[in-house]
């Protein structure tokens, strides 16, 4: 599998890994756009958790 990073966008990245190193994510301080291309981010790299978590906090 080949994964083009070039693609996510660096404050993503670093929430992502964050993600897989705690098993949190804090959208407390990110913009809807931020939250969206996390959303969209954690799809792509089959973060099954942070997808549903992230779906979930996007419609409450």
């Amino acid at each position: 599998m080949c994964l083009e990073l070039s693609e996510i966008d660096p404050e993503i990245f670093e929430m992502i890994i964050t993600y897989i190193y705690t098993g949190m994510i804090d959208f407390s301080n990110a913009t809807s756009e931020k939250i969206f291309s996390f959303l969209i981010t954690s799809s792509k790299l089959n973060l099954s958790e942070a997808t549903s978590f992230t779906q979930s906090y996007l419609v409450d």
